[in-house]
């Protein structure tokens, strides 16, 4: 024992407690049997000496009704049972059974897809005092790797192929959460990422074999799996592994782990051409009814691991596809964080994203040898800086003969850019420029360099046949000064004349409009951004009307109506794009010099922005009616006068909504309702609606009808909680405020515990920290910490605790902590207990 450890025990206060390990750790005498190779001796075979229980969760997504065995030396059935309505099994392994054993799973129904697996689960049990064994796609790739190694199933092959699996193929699941798929329980806590992952893990076996099939092979889903443990038993999924290893199957999922991370850390993971997210959710509330409302798919974040893992394979879907935009995902997800929102990542992910890495995926199960060879070199090689991510756009995208476009680029990562196609020269990493008269459709492109690699965009303006699109001429418009709030996707707006059928919808997509009423025919017209969609904010843009007009909104009828769309009128006509795809147009009549503000998109991050259209209301000095607001002519022509339209009252006061912070506190395991709207102010344009923004760290909370909120506590938390919310009245006008929830618990300590020990000697995997109520039972696992985890220190190793939260002890309590280490050979012994008084 150093004498800085009696420096930190009396410098701690009395909110915590310190305890030291009495270590010596991992000398030669902590090594079973001696010796003094500076390794942990492995789990040898032993014989149970009484029956030994067994348990744990079976899934691909999780399994009811498979069927379990257990078998010992030799393939000899030892015992089964039947995974249940939950996908739990449990079974007893008699006396006299040598370990290591064997366990697998067949049969049964996926609750997710509704299907049978292809492949058979796998999973191991090295010890009688192991009682929890997991089944996943996940823990059979470890398994299967550990089987692929000389020695086969043993402490050391074992741990060793846990490692390489959530190195390279763990699909998010989070070590912090679950340290050992075999051997961690599924919890509350853990399972919604414990799903996910695996499904998605499953989604990538089959995918491939259907890849291979394409390409005239037919393997089966076990064979994908074999193949894969045995190239990955090396550390390294490069198509050079074990005996087994199959290079085309390795590239080929490599490719298809693209296309899977993708839809994983957005959200959207297809499994037979369905997003499966609410097929998961529902999954989890039949095999977890007691877990809160805050345990979805939706609140697991993008760990280190899957960000890594995206990025290699992406590198393999480039060697198959040079599509730029592969390019530029690469680029995007090298510059997301760890803990990335499946919205975040999805608001990073390049136009194109999807249709390019189909291609690719298409292209691997024809690529020649060469190329297969090219995919597991380069997709395995280590991550250095992402390669150049450029963003270049036109607007307008479409412009009348004689007409011009603005260029805008920005690029980050690029130390040079060169410019081809309907430009030249090198340029800068970021400017605007023109593109001066235009007499045909023309591509820019960008290429740049950076000591990330190469990467390159282009962009394309139309040249429409028809005269017209371009911006009305000054002294006759309709649409006034427009202001678009939505700064990322600003350059992308822009007001246009002449509406027509033909016409590019959107700045940043080649939509057209096929049907278009004659009431709108030749009118003003703004051309909005379709990425304007994800943008959250109260007012995405607004405008003046110099003249009174009447403005019409053409919003998809495949997304929901947004509320401040409310009071507009629909107007019964009908506008049809390209896809198609309906839109329905709603109408408002506003008198000269009024201001229209364009509320956001009703759909989120995942549908079509609406299209603004602007007409008199009043016919035009020494003219006719220009439109209406009756049925469209059937010719097309705008022949014949339309009606005029009713004019919508408009409120003459808009009251806009005040939030303010609310605190509420509540019991231990005790659900507590809070009136939120009762501090609140500016709530006069009824009905009002209160909507949640995100999700408690330690709850869930649900809206009741009333507009109240629920807020039930994560079972056993004690402690500070917070959560947003957002108030929106009829209108449309929004505010959010934050509620602070305390849970009190008399009897829960609140003590912060820190167990510090001196390093071990040798080369150490990581630390096992276990703990109970007296010296003798502290041999619950609190935390398994391997070494490299973000935050520890293995020079001076220490963990820290919640009393309550982390270990559920409760004031005027004793608590003893040991602690072990472990590397490739296993395990050692615990050391000396330390106990303290909370």
């Amino acid at each position: 024992m150093h004498d800085h450890r009696d420096n930190r025990r009396s410098a701690h206060g009395t909110t915590g407690v310190l305890l030291i390990a009495a270590l010596g750790l991992l000398s030669a005498a902590c090594v079973p049997g001696g010796g003094s190779s500076g390794a942990v001796a492995p789990t040898q075979l032993v014989a149970s000496v009484a029956p030994t229980q067994l348990a744990g969760s079976v899934g691909d997504g999780p399994m009811q009704d498979a069927t379990v065995t257990v078998t010992g030396a030799g393939g000899r059935r030892r015992a089964r049972t039947h995974s249940d309505i939950t996908a739990k099994y449990t079974l007893t392994v008699p006396t006299g059974t040598a370990f290591p054993v064997r366990i697998s799973a067949t049969g049964g129904t996926d609750m997710v897809s509704g299907t049978t697996p292809d492949f058979t689960l796998t999973s191991a049990a090295l010890s009688p005092d192991q009682h929890t064994a997991n089944l996943t796609p996940i823990t059979t790739l470890i398994v299967r790797a550990a089987e692929a190694l000389p020695g086969g199933l043993t402490t050391t092959n074992l741990d060793a192929a846990r490692k390489d699996v959530m190195d390279t193929l763990s699909f998010g699941l989070d070590p912090a959460q679950v340290p050992d798929p075999i051997t961690t329980p599924v919890t509350t806590q853990n399972i919604a990422g414990v799903l996910r992952a695996n499904e998605a893990l499953a989604e990538l076996v089959r995918r491939t074999r259907r890849t291979l099939e394409t390409g005239g092979r037919t393997v089966s889903g076990d064979r994908v799996l074999d193949a894969l443990a045995a190239d990955v038993s090396d550390g390294a999924l490069d198509g050079r592994g074990a005996a087994g290893t199959d290079p085309r199957i390795s590239a080929t999922a490599r490719a298809v782990a693209a296309q899977v991370l993708v839809e994983t850390l957005e959200n959207r993971l297809q499994v037979g051409g369905t997003n499966v997210t609410p097929a998961l959710d529902n999954a989890l509330r039949l095999i977890a009814p007691g877990a809160p409302a805050s345990a979805t798919v939706a609140t697991v974040r993008a760990t280190d691991g899957a960000l890594a893992e995206a990025r290699h394979a992406i590198r393999a879907a480039r060697a198959l596809s040079s599509a730029p935009v592969l390019g530029n995902l690469l680029a995007a997800v090298a510059g997301l964080a760890p803990g990335a929102t499946p919205q975040a990542f999805s608001a990073a992910l390049p136009t194109g994203t999807e249709t390019e890495l189909a291609v690719a995926v298409t292209r691997a199960a024809t690529a020649s040898q060469a190329t297969v060879d090219s995919i597991n070199t380069v997709a395995n090689a280590p991550l250095g800086l992402p390669a150049p991510r450029i963003s270049l756009t036109a607007n307008p995208v479409s412009v009348g003969a004689g007409g011009s476009a603005a260029l805008t680029w920005s690029v980050t990562g690029a130390t040079s850019c060169t410019a081809s196609g309907g430009w030249s020269g090198a340029r800068p990493t970021a400017g605007r420029t023109d593109t001066g008269a235009l007499s045909a459709t023309t591509t820019y492109t960008l290429a740049c360099s950076g000591p990330g690699g190469d990467t390159s965009a282009a962009a394309s303006v139309t040249v429409d046949a028809a005269p017209g699109g371009s911006s009305p001429a000054p002294g006759t418009a309709l649409i006034g000064a427009l202001t678009v709030s939505d700064t990322a996707h600003a350059a992308l707006w822009s007001v246009q004349s002449n509406l027509r059928n033909g016409v590019t919808l959107y700045g940043d997509r080649a939509y057209t409009i096929s049907s278009l009423p004659a009431a709108l025919a030749g009118s003003e017209w703004i051309r909005t951004a379709n990425d304007s969609r994800t943008f959250t904010g109260t007012v995405v843009a607004h405008f003046t009307v110099p003249r009174a007009a009447t403005v019409y909104i053409a919003h998809r009828d495949d997304i929901g109506k947004p509320v401040w769309l409310r009071n507009w009128v629909d107007s019964g006509m009908n506008l049809v794009d390209s896809e198609p795809k309906t839109y329905s147009l709603y109408r408002k009549d506003f008198t000269a010099g009024a201001t229209v503000e364009l509320g956001p998109n009703g759909g989120g991050t995942s549908s079509g922005m609406y299209t603004v259209a602007v007409i008199p209301t009043a016919p035009a000095a020494g003219g006719t009616p220009s439109s209406g607001s009756g049925s469209s002519s059937s010719s097309g022509s705008g022949s014949g006068s339309a009606p005029t339209p009713t004019p919508t009252p408009t409120p003459t006061v808009d009251h806009i909504p005040a939030a303010v912070n609310d605190a509420a506190s509540t019991a231990l395991d005790t659900p507590v309702t809070i009136a939120v709207l009762a501090n609140d102010s500016g709530l006069q344009d009824v009905p009002v609606t209160v909507s949640l923004v995100g999700a408690a760290a330690h709850g869930g909370v649900t809206v009741n009808t009333d507009n109240t909120v629920r807020y039930t506590p994560t079972t056993d938390f004690a402690g500070t909680d917070h959560f947003t919310y957002q108030v929106r009245d009829v209108d449309g006008d929004l505010a959010t405020a934050t509620v602070t929830v305390t849970v009190t618990c008399a009897t829960c300590s609140a003590k912060a515990l820190t167990l510090s020990w001196d390093p071990g000697p040798q080369t150490i995997r990581g630390y096992r920290v276990y703990y109970g109520t007296t010296s003798s039972t502290a041999t619950t696992l609190a935390k398994d910490v391997p070494v490299g985890t973000a935050g520890f220190n293995a020079t001076t190793p220490s963990v820290q605790f919640n009393a309550w939260n982390n270990l559920g002890l409760r004031t005027g309590g004793t608590v003893c902590f040991r602690v072990t280490a472990y590397n490739g050979r296993g395990e050692s012994g615990p050391s000396t207990p330390v106990c303290g008084n909370l």
